[in-house]
């Protein structure tokens, strides 16, 4: 805890309001990192809202060690309430807000501050960090598509992007005047829960000017098990109130179209994702008619400047025919994949027909007609609950049971195989020596494929399911050492994969990486060490190449998450690869699209992916003899694999060579200006750089 006694000025530049609830276990790392700014005159207002843990008395301790903290006790009234009694007693030029169980970077507020003076704007915006643990931490940026960034804006109907991202208060600081001139709050509803968007609403439609900043400065806690972002229905219906408080506002204040326009959006995409997320089967149907009235509201006054064809469609039916729109939707539902194909009718599952690697089976309005099970040693059939077949298989012994009668053994010992049937012995063979040593080789074979693939089931389980879907919507850039990559565009929202050598490229910020080819990548895979982003290190299967892969001890140190791939030998690709090996055809960019497309992106960009002689970098002899066949093999796989399984993420290659018409194609400007003989005439062009 901070020992400062700081003399502030008798109006503090910025006053910062905690509201602080039962968060002793996060209030210290908060409440330091405000103390701890570059910029000193602050105003830090504790606002203990009732907690029942030791918070009262941290908060009273930093009051006694640093001058600039005020804490106020006051009896629980909920998030709103507990802003709101901080708002009225700011005496700062600006106000800004933090969570107690977040905390922020040090030039946080000197940062903002600096920017609200230079342009005297009333608004001062900033992107936050996702902070799902220690370790994995994701910048959010939902200003991605705003043509304003890093200037300042005078006319607010420019930018609804203010409004439409997420709301993040806390990521901000405001002109006080702002807010005490037009008597903006936040709602005083119990609890924790979006209290803050017609905070966010209000601050939208009376600020005259604002600047966003493309800068990350607020670390938003998402690994905290009591937070209020996980209270599924709840907030849905927390979420509806203050749209309808918005609503009232929007009428109380007479406000015009273009917000009424701007608000219909939000609205819109806020209810349909709770509807969507956050409530169960027996709640959706109360939910959506309640948020149909909300929705014929704005329905008879907008023109739906800001929808899509889609989302105009989905809208009106929400909001005219909510019943036929969760009759259609939710009364009959057919969930179908590779590995499942379930019916559900009124939220009850009438018929499931699962298949995975080691189970099957089919159910008919519960009651499981068939089921299968299978494993290396065993397979069990059953039907209605009964088996009805089994095969058992240990120490060379082949048993198979119907109906739980010993019906068939085989035995295997050495050179001699045995076959009973009913307990009687009525064959005998011996195998030639020839066949006897082809026989052994083949045992220890699938001896060798069986553990592998077990091997990789236990390891893809704990590696993989973590990331699935974790970056939808979102767009990944997969860097490679093709010449090309010279000439790459920025990407600055985009999540970067480097492949083996690219790690060195530094113009790149990586937020994964993937290794393999040991002898390869042995003297730079230690620039991996103590770097920001993700570690994955492969392990070959196949025991042609399996000397490639890279030493446990090396993943260790470098603290890796490990992955099997089939090796260039493998000649499909696998959808569950929590249990199976990624794809590699020859290129470690093959396991890299792998597993981008299993979390599930909006779009993925490849760079430096030039598939051509000689189309590397770091060019030898033994580059100048790649079967570029093979890679292209490996490539077009992946697009059949993505066009089935992941029809909605798009690839793009960037300044393709090889893989030229195989994906979408996009080239940069300073590209073709290298390269006259392309014909620029209907391609799509973008702003490149070059090293």
């Amino acid at each position: 805890m901070s020992k400062i006694r700081t003399k502030i000025k008798t109006k503090p530049l910025i006053s910062i309001i905690v509201p602080v609830y039962n968060v002793e276990k996060y209030l210290k790392q908060c409440v330091d990192s405000i103390l701890n700014q570059t910029l000193k005159e602050l105003e830090i207002l504790l606002i203990d809202d009732g907690s029942t843990d030791n918070c009262p008395k941290i908060c009273d301790d930093y009051a006694k060690s640093d001058r600039r903290v005020k804490v106020i006790h006051k009896a629980n009234g909920g998030l709103g309430a507990a802003y709101n009694t901080g708002i009225a007693a700011t005496a700062g030029e600006y106000i800004g807000f933090v969570e107690s169980d977040d905390w922020i970077e040090p030039d946080m507020y000197e940062q903002l501050y600096a920017k609200a003076k230079e342009y005297d704007v009333d608004i001062v915006k900033s992107l936050y960090t996702n902070c799902f643990s220690e370790t994995n931490r994701r910048v959010v940026n939902k200003f991605s598509k705003c043509k304003y960034c890093n200037q300042p804006v005078t006319d607010n109907l420019k930018i609804p992007e203010f409004y439409w991202g997420h709301v993040s208060h806390w990521s901000a600081i405001y002109r006080n005047s702002l807010i005490k001139d037009n008597h903006i709050i936040l709602s005083e509803t119990p609890g924790a829960s979006c209290q803050d968007v017609g905070f966010a609403f209000q601050c939208f439609v009376f600020m005259k000017s604002c600047y966003l900043m493309t800068k990350s400065f607020y670390n938003y806690r998402l690994d905290n098990a009591d937070a209020s972002n996980k209270k599924g229905y709840k907030i849905a219906m927390a979420s509806f109130k203050e749209r309808q408080h918005i609503r009232d506002l929007i009428e109380n204040k007479k406000l015009d179209k273009e917000y009424r326009e701007i608000e219909a959006k939000k609205v819109f995409e806020a209810l349909y994702n709770d509807y969507t997320l956050r409530c169960s089967w027996s709640q959706k149907f109360t939910f959506i008619r309640l948020s149909s009235l909300l929705f014929r509201k704005y329905l008879k006054e907008i023109d739906c400047l800001y929808f899509n064809k889609n989302e105009v469609r989905t809208f009106k039916q929400m909001a005219r025919f909510p019943v036929y729109f969760y009759l259609k939707n939710e009364l009959l539902k057919t969930i179908k994949n590779p590995n499942e194909h379930t019916i559900r009718f009124c939220g009850f599952t009438i018929f499931s027909k699962k298949k995975s690697y080691a189970k099957k089976s089919l159910k008919i309005l519960g009651i499981t007609f068939k089921k299968k099970k299978t494993s290396p040693e065993k397979t069990v059939k059953t039907f209605m609950g009964v088996p009805y077949f089994r095969k058992k298989i240990k120490n060379g012994i082949t048993k198979f049971y119907i109906l739980g009668l010993p019906i068939k053994k085989v035995k295997t010992l050495g050179n001699v195989v045995k076959k009973y049937f009913l307990g009687i012995c009525y064959k005998k063979s011996q195998l030639p020596l020839n066949q006897q040593f082809e026989k052994k080789l083949m045992y220890a074979h699938v001896v060798q494929i069986v553990g592998n693939m077990l091997a990789c089931s236990r390891l893809h389980s704990q590696t993989f399911p973590k990331y699935k879907n974790i970056n939808k919507g979102k767009d990944i850039v997969i860097v490679a050492t093709g010449p090309t990559v010279k000439f790459a565009p920025k990407f600055p929202d985009a999540l970067h994969i480097a492949c083996n050598r690219s790690v060195e490229l530094e113009q790149f910020h990586y937020d994964y990486c993937f290794m393999i080819d040991y002898p390869n990548v042995r003297p730079y895979i230690d620039k991996t060490f103590d770097r920001d982003f993700i570690n994955f290190f492969g392990q070959y299967m196949n025991e042609c190449v399996k000397k490639l892969s890279i030493p446990d001890y090396i993943a260790e140190r470098a603290n890796a998450e490990r992955f099997f791939t089939d090796g260039p030998y493998a000649v499909d690709m696998y959808h569950d690869i929590e249990t199976h090996p990624l794809a590699d055809f020859w290129s470690i960019v093959h396991p890299a699209i792998h597993f981008a497309l299993y979390t599930h992106p909006k779009r993925i960009y490849l760079l430096g992916c030039d598939t051509a002689n000689n189309g590397y970098i770091y060019k030898n002899q033994v580059q100048k003899q790649m079967n570029l066949q093979k890679l292209l093999y490996g490539f077009r796989k992946i697009k059949q694999f993505a066009d089935f399984y992941y029809p909605d993420v798009e690839i793009i290659s960037v300044n393709p060579v090889g893989l030229k018409g195989l994906y979408k194609d996009v080239y940069t400007d300073t590209y073709l200006a290298e390269h006259p003989e392309i014909n620029a005439k209907e391609l799509t062009v973008i702003k490149g750089g070059e090293d």
